[in-house]
């Protein structure tokens, strides 16, 4: 309701409302009388008398009687065939013998009136066809001569006086002489004189009187005139018969006068009378009927104006329909067509803005185009049309924010420009248009070259407008908007007092007294409230509240505005108390809300605003003492006001926004679920009918949805809503300019999400993108500044918890002061006073625990206290405090030893268990902090409380399903590490479960492993060696497959054959199918996607949870058949059994709590070799002397006999021999005693810092000393499961022949690139590749040698070979291991293999540097390049372990594929039936290394060559 309407206002070229013109009467002629009637048949025809004529004409006038009559007769019957025929000839003949007849009548003759009658009535036709005046002024003089012959109750008077007026009125009309018009009025009126009231001829009399006096009327203005012409057809209207033709032109006649009375009278009921003579003369008109056009147009008119007087819409629709219907009705080629169509697009254009549907638009904008063809270049309305279709599209995009709609709408208005001229009157007013649109285009994209633009062409137009100009005030509005908008842009201070100048110089224009001046005084207050809103500059809001008053003082009272101008004050008053918390100006503004709301009672239009103005007041002030009623007074008048606003109504959705922003409060305040439900709906259904996304009242819908999301997430725990709420604030703030005034409030919204979802995933960048916007939201917020404790405390609380995280104490310092200062800033009375003191308390228990000293502890419980005794035990942050509470009196406990502190703090917990509803997130740490106490304070606690039910408590934590996952896998933790006895393996088994279901929302791989850095790396492991202690060395296993490789583990589920669930449920197995198969490709992130916007990747973050939701509800459905009960779930130690099936597996376990060797074999229970004596530290000091001793710049040293190369190697193998005897010996000597002959094949799955270690080259490297590769082939495995899918694989289809079927051959694909971009040449690959194609048959292999050997190339062939051979330059990504690469053209990225199903693939030769190197942060999870290539699905890898020499690949190149390809090579008999068997990969590989160390090569380099698989 504020006093400026428009700020940027558009001014259409508006057809004005057609003035309907007189209906055109046609007169009747008076036809003398013929003499004698008796006589008509002297002639048989005209032809027949026509020689009569010519020898009566010769002849002399002989005023014989008889002759009179022939030549009457003859002049009858001329008039008749002209009646008949219409031919002029015909009419000619009459008039020369009524010229005849005129000679043949003496002045005293009792014909001669009648003959002056008939040639004047014939001369009159003859004038109307031809215009030869000459006829007129004749007849003229025969009819005045004939009223000299008819006295006063002479009965043909009437005739003559009637006859002559026409004549008056046609002369009038042909030489513009008003005196005939007068002197035909006057004939007409003394022709009604003589007239018999019932006469018949009347009504002919009464209709061309009323046409005269209309005529009359539009050139002297005189409203008497119309007056008696509105009277005269209201008499024929009562005495005209329904089917009478007078009637229906005095129906129009007389709507028409109305309707110009109307215009100048401005009654109302001229207007309604005007229609409905209208509405009832339209079915008088033949469908046919030319004149039906002009009906339906004037009629269209006038419902068009009552429209705007009323603003009833109907009348707009019907106009708008009788346009329509004239449309098709003009005929062709009509010169007005294109006004017709404009003025129905302008009707079309003023209903889309009364009703806000956009058909109308659309047909409002056709009909301008079409109006627009008809306007070629040069058409003198072609100006008018280009800006009335600019504007129309202007306003579409207005409404749907189509950028080609404005930028059409700017083009349009740039041509009309153009093409007027600047001498034009309406040249100012296209200057105007087109600047409006350059600010739009400004306000939407930001680029100032439009606002610079806009700028000069309203200068333009006001160097064109001098004040007295109607349009000037408008003018100065539209500039100073635009130099507001530079100055928010710029921070230019000239702008601003500009701007301020050109409103004041509107004022001016508006003196006192003016009818105007009032307005302008509210809407200039109301520029200067925003003036003061972007620049806070107290004096221009104090002459705003001035500039109120003074235009309240001028309105009479009564005055419709002034409820406007009482609420347009309130708004300056209020921001004036929000500015300076003078509660004076907040009680003011209250009182004329108030005062406005009473001027607008219920059914005035402006009622339901003033309740909203009214609603808002109150909830500042709930706000700001907390006054509860004025919560409810406030909700209470938005639920009146909605329920008053039209369904239509452009004010209801905000209505709705602030009814929602009212419930949000109040659920804030009572806890009710059903508030805050409501709420969301509302806001919801807002921006379901505002798709714009630059809607003002969208966005703050949107913040509102936000805020209510982030509500809900924390009482109810669902990650979506969290997810939502991020999503909707980034848009906000990036919408929204960084001076916005609602952006400090928006950054603090978002910011606080950011760290809720950090409590939920622990991803660090949310905590730290949290911070930097809590200090840009402080920053942006000076002392004063209403939000300016919520920016204290907001960054008060995440500094705390990266002081959690990170232990600077600098950090928690920083905290304690913002939250002290945000508490002075919370009274006692002010609502977040109780949140102060609760956030202000747990930063200083966590100081007292820093530091120790007691005045913090003791201060913390007092705060905690003191909120207890505030909060209601039904305030949802009541538990809060409790929980607080009880961590305080748990360190008093630890402090004094007073166990009444420590019955205290269990009785708080236990309580705020009690209190919080079942489904509260927060539950779970209430629980968790219930078990750890009962856990540590076991002896002192059991006497009063059931201690001994710790262990449930701490699953109850770890199991809660809205809790947050991080509150979840902390619940476990501990548990793990309090819990003794039996229940530790439960303990153990939820943790790893907890991890698992944590994982599997982790939108991508990267995303995981940052999880993964998380969770303690030695989880599995401790798991194991706790079930080792039980003796159970069965779940021992499991909780390693379980705990280790997480990620490959999650990605291999998504491609898990499905054929057994595809023959029991079909539907179930494609819809896992689809899911899995999204789920996948979301979470191998593409290498370039990287860079994408933060919004995106939160959105594709949301939509990857989503689908882990549904794949997670979908597994739990399909464990419910018969059969599948186990489904994707961790396997079983029966299944995982199956993994040494082609031989035994040895597991090493290594954790703080024992080291053992277990080993799995096919049909035995598996064997525990403890390895007494080694811990995690053991094995770390070997992995770190091993990397250091084997980096990149020693193996690839000249001079292999250095001194530094001496020492690496003694280093080397002193870890080699540590690991023969403290680990691989007793594997050794247990695999004899079982049995296992030496040259067999074993598999090593290591943990820990142990998978870094050559495992498979342990021994003493002395002359007759044993090593492991003396006695077994040795390959690895990242788990028991990926060994057994590669074994399954390749037990079916594992030798290749000749003779089989192609899909059957070997495929190799040989991929070399010896010249990377960037990198040293590989001189050896050549020969490595030579090699190859010396030991496999050409028909088997392909080579993309170096130009050849790109990215798309390598990724393409790789679906159509099932063996790969890669020799390049390989990196490792020690800081994202899963951007390790290959290096060909570009980077062949381990994500890029990733995305490729090779469920074909079987053999890879990684001939490149560091492709079998883990991640050292977490080897555990086995994160190189040949876990990918085993991901794809080979089956079967060879890698090496660091950077390899060059020279080394030509040598293990040959010797392997010499043993794989042997048969070709030995020429056997069976060659063709044994080509190669890819299971043959490890010993291939290690003849290759024996062939390496017969030669002498040192160790550092034959044993980083590895194998990986079956």
């Amino acid at each position: 309701m504020n006093g400026i309407q428009s700020a940027l206002a558009d001014k259409a070229n508006v057809s004005k409302m057609e003035i309907c013109k007189p209906a055109e009467t046609d007169y009747p002629l008076q036809v003398g009388p013929q003499a004698l009637g008796d006589q008509l048949d002297v002639f048989n025809d005209f032809d027949e008398g026509r020689t009569f004529l010519v020898d009566a004409a010769e002849g002399p006038d002989s005023g014989d009687d008889e002759q009179l009559r022939k030549v009457q007769h003859l002049a009858d019957l001329a008039q008749r065939k002209y009646d008949e025929h219409l031919d002029p000839e015909h009419l000619e003949d009459a008039i020369q013998c009524h010229r005849r007849v005129l000679p043949l009548c003496s002045r005293e003759h009792a014909d001669r009136h009648n003959a002056l009658s008939n040639l004047a009535t014939c001369l009159q036709i003859q004038y109307q066809q031809g215009g030869d005046t000459a006829d007129l002024e004749e007849a003229i003089d025969h009819h005045r001569e004939a009223l000299l012959l008819c006295p006063d109750d002479d009965s043909d008077r009437y005739g003559s006086l009637n006859n002559l007026a026409v004549c008056l009125y046609l002369q009038y009309h042909q030489q513009g002489d008003v005196k005939d018009l007068e002197e035909a009025i006057q004939y007409h009126k003394d022709a009604l004189l003589c007239c018999p009231p019932r006469d018949s001829a009347r009504i002919g009399s009464l209709a061309n009187l009323s046409t005269c006096l209309q005529t009359h009327y539009q050139l002297s203005g005189d409203m008497q005139d119309l007056k008696e012409a509105i009277q005269i057809h209201e008499q024929l209207l009562s005495i005209v018969s329904s089917d009478s033709p007078i009637r229906l032109i005095s129906l129009k006649s007389l709507s028409s006068c109305l309707q110009t009375r109307f215009e100048e009278g401005d009654d109302i009921k001229d207007l309604e009378d005007a229609i409905q003579y209208y509405r009832e003369a339209l079915p008088l008109h033949a469908p046919d009927d030319p004149d039906l056009v002009d009906l339906l147009i004037n009629l269209a008119c006038c419902l068009r104006v009552h429209n705007e007087e009323q603003g009833d819409i109907e009348y707009l629709e019907e106009a708008i329909q009788y346009r329509k219907q004239a449309l098709p009705l003009l005929p062709e080629g009509y010169a007005d067509r294109s006004t017709q169509l404009n003025d129905l697009a302008l009707y079309l254009q003023a209903h889309y803005e009364q009703s806000d549907k956009l058909k109308s638009l659309d047909e409002a904008i056709q009909y301008h185009r079409d109006a627009l063809l008809l306007c070629p270049p040069g058409h003198q309305y072609r100006s008018s049309s280009l800006n009335n279709l600019a504007l129309c599209i202007k306003a579409r995009f207005e409404k749907q924010g189509n950028v080609k709609d404005l930028e059409e709408a700017t083009q349009l208005h740039r041509e009309s420009l153009t093409v007027c001229s600047p001498d034009n009157p309406e040249y100012s007013m296209s200057l105007n248009n087109l600047a409006v649109c350059l600010t739009s285009h400004y306000t939407h994209f930001g680029d100032t070259k439009y606002l610079d633009e806009a700028i000069q062409y309203h200068k333009e137009a006001l160097l064109l407008q001098p004040k007295e100009h109607i349009d000037r005030p408008m003018s100065l509005t539209n500039m100073a908007s635009c130099l507001l908008i530079l100055h928010e842009q710029s921070g230019s201070i000239e702008n601003l007092e500009e701007a301020v100048k050109l409103l004041r110089e509107a004022l001016m224009l508006c003196p006192n007294g003016h009818p105007q001046r009032p307005l302008t005084l509210d809407s200039l207050g109301t520029a200067l409230l925003n003036v003061y809103e972007q620049h806070s500059s107290i004096e221009y809001l104090e002459q705003a509240i001035q500039h109120h008053q003074e235009a309240l003082q001028l309105q009479p009272p009564g005055d419709p505005a002034q409820s406007i101008t009482l609420t347009n004050l309130a708004n300056c008053l209020l921001s004036h108390y929000k500015k300076q918390g003078d509660l004076m100006y907040l009680n003011n503004a209250l009182q004329y809300y108030r005062e406005g709301l009473l001027l607008c009672p219920s059914g005035n239009p402006d009622h339901s605003g003033s309740l909203v103005n009214l609603a808002s007041c109150l909830q500042t002030q709930y706000e700001k003492l907390g006054d509860v009623d004025s919560l409810k007074e406030a909700i209470q008048c938005y639920r009146k006001a909605l329920d008053l606003y039209p369904i239509n109504h452009p004010d209801r959705l905000m209505c709705l926004n602030n009814l929602a922003s009212g419930l949000c409060i109040w659920f804030r305040q009572t806890g009710d679920m059903t508030d805050l439900e409501e709420a969301i709906k509302h806001c919801r259904a807002i921006i379901i009918v505002q798709p714009d996304g630059q809607s003002s009242i969208r966005s703050m819908s949107l913040n509102n949805l936000a805020f209510c999301l982030e509500l809900r997430y924390e009482h109810q725990g669902d990650i979506q809503d969290l997810e939502e709420a991020i999503e909707y604030y980034r848009d906000l703030t990036e919408i929204l300019s960084r001076d916005h005034y609602q952006q400090p409030g928006l950054l603090n919204n978002l910011a606080n999400c950011l760290q809720l979802r950090f409590g939920q995933q622990g991803v660090k960048e949310d905590l730290n993108e949290a911070i930097q916007y809590h200090r840009e939201a402080l920053s942006l917020c000076p002392s004063g500044h209403p939000d300016y404790w919520m920016s204290l405390n907001n960054l008060a609380l995440c500094l705390n918890i990266q002081y959690k995280h990170q232990k600077a104490v600098e950090q928690l310092e920083e905290a304690i002061q913002h939250h002290r200062d945000a508490l002075l800033l919370c009274p006692v009375d002010h609502p977040e006073h109780c949140t102060s003191l609760q956030n202000l308390a747990h930063c200083l228990h966590a100081y007292y625990q820093h530091g120790g000293d007691i005045k913090y502890l003791n201060e913390a419980i007092q705060h905690y206290r003191k909120s207890l005794d505030i909060y209601s035990s039904e305030h949802p942050d009541y538990p809060n405090s409790l929980i607080g509470l009880s961590h305080c009196l748990e360190s008093q406990y630890k402090r004094d030893g007073n166990s009444e502190s420590l019955q205290d703090a269990v009785s708080s917990v236990l309580k705020a268990i009690h209190v919080y509803p079942p489904s509260h997130p927060l539950l779970s740490k209430a629980w968790a902090i219930l078990a750890t106490m009962y856990a540590d304070y076991y002896e002192v606690l059991k006497q009063s409380h059931k201690v001994d039910e710790y262990p449930k408590f701490f699953q109850m934590a770890a199991c809660h399903p809205t809790a947050t996952i991080q509150d979840r896998l902390q619940a476990a933790f501990v548990w793990t590490w309090k819990q003794r006895g039996s229940a530790l393996l439960d303990a153990y088994a939820t943790c790893l479960q907890v991890a698992n279901q944590a994982l599997v929302f982790r939108p991508s791989i990267i995303a995981q492993h940052s999880f993964l850095l998380s969770v303690p790396p030695n989880l599995a492991s401790d798991a194991a060696a706790s079930a080792v202690e039980a003796n159970n060395i069965k779940r021992a296993v499991e909780f390693l497959e379980q705990g280790r490789t997480l990620m490959w583990a999650q990605m291999t589920r998504y491609r898990t054959p499905l054929d057994e669930l595809e023959t029991v449920s079909p539907e179930l197995a494609a819809q896992l199918h689809h899911i899995s198969h999204q789920l996948e490709v979301s979470a191998i992130i593409p290498n370039n996607s990287r860079g994408m916007k933060k919004q995106d990747q939160e959105r594709q973050a949301a939509k990857y949870r989503k689908l882990a939701e549904a794949w997670s509800n979908l597994v739990a459905e399909i464990h419910k058949l018969d059969g599948f009960g186990t489904f994707l779930q961790s396997p079983r130690f029966e299944n995982l059994q199956k993994a040494s099936e082609n031989g035994p597996v040895i597991i090493i376990n290594i954790s703080e709590k024992r080291c053992d060797a277990i080993i799995v074999q096919a049909v035995s229970d598996p064997i525990c070799i403890p390895l007494p004596g080694l811990n995690p530290s053991y094995f770390e000091k070997h992995a770190t002397q091993f990397s250091e001793a084997v980096a990149s710049e020693l193996v690839r040293a000249a001079k292999e006999d250095s001194p530094a190369m001496k020492i690496a190697r003694k280093t080397i193998t002193g870890v080699l021999g540590a690991l023969w005897d403290d680990v691989v010996l007793p594997v050794v000597s247990k695999l004899r005693d079982l049995g296992v002959s030496d040259g067999s094949r074993i598999w090593w799955c290591p943990t820990s810092s142990l998978m870094s270690l050559p495992l498979h080259a342990a021994g003493i490297y002395q002359k007759q000393k044993p090593n492991l590769a003396d006695v077994y082939i040795s390959s690895y495995t990242p788990t028991l499961s990926a060994l057994i899918r590669a074994s399954q694989a390749s037990n079916q289809d594992s030798m290749y022949n000749l003779n089989s079927s192609s899909e059957h051959y070997v495929h190799l694909l040989v991929a070399a690139q010896p010249n990377a971009p960037n990198q040293k040449p590989l001189a050896a690959v050549e020969k490595e590749v030579e090699k190859i194609r010396a030991m496999v048959p050409a028909e088997l292999v392909s080579v993309l040698f170096g130009v050849e050997a790109k990215y798309d190339a390598v990724l393409e062939k790789l679906e159509n070979h099932n063996w790969i051979h890669l020799s390049c330059h390989g990196t490792k990504n020690n800081s994202q291991p899963f951007l390790s690469y290959f290096q060909l053209d570009r980077e062949l990225y381990m994500l890029d293999i990733m995305q490729a199903n090779l469920p074909k693939a079987e053999y890879a030769f990684l001939s490149a540097c560091h492709t079998a190197a883990g991640d050292r942060k977490r080897l555990d999870e086995t994160i190189h390049l040949a876990a990918a290539l085993q991901f794809v699905g080979f089956k079967s890898v060879i890698g090496t372990m660091y950077a390899m020499a060059d020279i080394d690949g030509p040598v293990v190149t040959e010797e392997v594929y010499k043993y794989l390809f042997r048969h070709i090579q030995r020429e056997e008999k069976d060659a063709k039936d044994k080509i190669a068997d890819f299971r043959d990969a490890a010993k291939a590989l290690h003849i290759a290394t024996r062939v390496l160390r017969n030669n002498k090569v040192p160790v550092e380099r034959w044993i980083n060559f590895i194998h990986i698989g079956a």
